[in-house]
């Protein structure tokens, strides 16, 4: 059975450090079968096709690309009840994913109080339930039946640890699949204030011509004997909660959707016109609303900070006349986008106006979660389970927003200095120092 936190390195308590040494191969089988033809440690599991008449009846009825980790369960499930299975020991001693958000309710899920997670997680979870009622509930599969919450158990394994082994095909290899994000070991610490340690490997794939490929993994840095073995696995933050159901912190990747919603009948023809040419959006014929979906993340700068589309919209609604949107004649005009230049070339005012509303969007944003940070930071403690993931995952969203809060109050500060020393140097005849 495999360790509960996935892959240890076994490794002398005395021997030196093993750098960049691969730790095991793994082949990969491109021939398109239902699984490798090697039956040692470096055959592949069940792919997301094969498999008996009665998985292939169910596997038909997932066809979507997107559904391959239903498909990947099947399989899985099958593998597991077949005693001439190569793989059925394996699949028994599988940990199982009890972290998994798609073991959550959607009342559960409800508490990320963030929409975009909440409505695709949802929606899978709809998904997954409907299949399951369809095609399992009060019916024998592969010798048994098949109870939702063993369903969305190989659901959440295959979604962890299912890896394209060919482009639109993916299977799971056991010493990878073992082998995941850094943020597993580390829950504990990081839901609690901890940083998340570096991965100690790296998966690489070696061309294997017409016969497949091997994938490896090789150690990244210094690994000490009994420390878990972890790589990145090449989620967001977001995915990895739904994939992994684990939160993160001070993630690069990570960022907070915004969403700006304005009228048709509060908009000048000229505004209407720059949304629909440049943004591609157009009022719903019902409200008249236009909604434009964006984001902001960490940055030490506006352009880093924030979306080019919450850019665009804060100049375009800030701007009285089209004359008066500097910098933004290719954006209305030209035939190619021009690169967002934050606030250059608008006047003072102008400036002012767009750093308030860029201030009041992504506050809004802030007060739309329902717990304050205090109470989160009181859930982490006292909470356990799917409760105190969800306090974690929503309360780094609200420290991404207080500091890109904290940023746009440091650049109004500079406006406001600046227009200080305009002032001081315009009652005195001096000039401004060059740059």
């Amino acid at each position: 059975r495999p360790p509960a936190l996935g892959a240890v390195a076994a490794l002398d308590e005395g021997a030196p450090s093993r750098r960049r040494e691969g730790l095991r191969a793994h082949r990969v089988d491109a021939r398109g079968e239902g699984h490798a033809a090697d039956r040692g440690d470096g055959a592949a599991l069940p792919e997301e096709d094969g498999g008996g008449e009665d998985c292939q009846r169910l596997l038909a009825a997932a066809p979507g690309a997107e559904q391959w980790p239903l498909r990947l369960a099947l399989r899985l499930i099958e593998e597991s009840r077949a005693e001439a299975s190569p793989f059925a020991e394996y699949v028994k001693s599988l940990e199982e994913r009890h972290g998994s958000a798609l073991l959550w309710s959607v009342n559960q899920a409800g508490e990320l109080m963030y929409l975009p997670v909440f409505e695709q997680l949802k929606s899978e979870l709809y998904d997954l339930r409907a299949f399951h009622q369809q095609h399992l509930e009060g019916r024998d599969f592969a010798g048994a039946p098949v109870d939702l919450k063993t369903f969305a158990s190989f659901v959440a394994i295959a979604w962890a640890g299912g890896i394209e082994v060919e482009p639109g095909r993916r299977a799971l290899l056991p010493l990878l699949g073992l082998v995941g994000p850094p943020e597993g070991p580390a829950a504990g610490e990081i839901v609690l204030g901890g940083r998340v340690p570096p991965p100690s490997c790296e998966l690489g794939v070696e061309p294997g011509g017409a016969t497949g490929g091997v994938a490896f993994l090789a150690a990244a840095r210094d690994v000490a004997a009994g420390e878990a073995l972890t790589r990145d696995v090449g989620l967001g933050p977001d995915e990895l909660l739904l994939r992994h159901g684990l939160p993160t912190r001070n993630n690069a990747k990570d960022n907070v959707a915004t969403i700006t919603r304005v009228n048709k009948d509060d908009m000048l023809r000229w505004q209407l016109n720059a949304f629909k040419r440049t943004l591609g959006v157009k009022p719903a014929p019902a409200t008249g609303d236009i909604v434009v979906r964006s984001y902001v993340r960490r940055g030490k700068k506006l352009k880093e900070a924030i979306d080019e589309r919450l850019l665009f919209c804060t100049r375009v609604l800030s701007c009285e006349k089209e004359d008066e949107f500097a910098g933004g004649a290719a954006w209305l005009r030209g035939s190619d986008d021009a690169e967002v230049q934050g606030l250059g070339g608008l006047t003072p005012d102008l400036r002012r106006r767009c750093l308030t509303a860029l201030k009041d969007a992504v506050g809004s944003t802030r007060e739309a979660f329902q717990s304050t940070k205090e109470q989160d930071i009181e859930f982490i403690t006292k909470l356990s389970g799917h409760r105190q993931v969800a306090a974690a995952f929503r309360l780094e969203k609200k420290r991404i927003l207080d500091d890109v809060l904290v940023l746009l109050e440091r650049i109004s500060d500079r406006e406001v200095e600046r227009r200080a020393i305009k002032k001081q140097a315009a009652e005195t005849g001096t000039s401004l120092p060059a740059a």
